[in-house]
């Protein structure tokens, strides 16, 4: 968590977030300990560059961003790195104490799903350079 004003409980959101996400990448599947023969493995890590929550008026906001960095598995080659951000924006619900917490975990996600929007694409310009 690189942000400025770490927020308690966002890396675990941001990993299960990428979990989620990297599964819905076409062409991607997630291994967890057995390397496959002949098929090229990279490695995807996360990182929060930013993180923010307000009450405005009557709105509950959240922002965060992220950097996904795509290297190889065996060597650690940078391949991509895929930036996303995203701002949550919803009205206060005075009786929901969680509301703030819940509105950042949103903006978490969603700033995953921006990052990997064209990872598909990218990850095969990665696997063609490697020919």
């Amino acid at each position: 968590d690189r942000s400025v004003a770490r927020q308690q409980g966002m890396l675990p959101v941001l990993a299960n977030s990428l979990d989620e996400e990297l599964r819905a990448v076409d062409g991607a599947q997630l291994i967890d300990t057995k390397r496959p023969e002949g098929v090229p493995v990279y490695r995807v890590d996360g990182s929060i560059m930013d993180t923010d929550r307000a009450l405005v008026e009557d709105k509950v906001t959240a922002r965060a961003s992220v950097a996904l960095l795509l290297t190889d598995d065996s060597n650690q080659t940078l391949r991509i790195v895929f930036k996303g951000a995203a701002t949550t924006i919803e009205d206060l619900d005075r009786h929901g104490r969680d509301q703030p917490e819940r509105v950042a975990q949103l903006a978490m996600a969603h700033a995953v799903r921006a990052a990997l929007r064209n990872a598909s694409s990218a990850m095969n310009e990665a696997l063609a350079a490697r020919r």
